[in-house]
């Protein structure tokens, strides 16, 4: 349905062509998120840090259910 609403693009590719660095993680790993932004706050370079989350993660009566996030 994200598409019937949202137009999906490639933020990663966008923000690459002003020189900016793309890094795409899991949105649900903590310690990973958290590593990620030590590292980029460690580089001083301007990033894009994109996080792929599900709808409801964790919740399984509603994880990834359209009922639940849409509209």
């Amino acid at each position: 349905m994200t598409p019937q609403i949202l137009e999906i693009v490639a933020v990663g590719a966008i923000a690459s062509t002003f020189g900016i660095i793309s890094v795409e993680i899991d949105g649900h790993n903590y310690s990973e998120i958290e590593s990620r932004l030590v590292d980029i706050y460690r580089a001083n370079e301007l990033t894009c840090l994109i996080l792929n989350t599900m709808k409801g993660y964790g919740i399984p009566s509603i994880h990834n259910s359209e009922k639940w996030h849409a509209g």
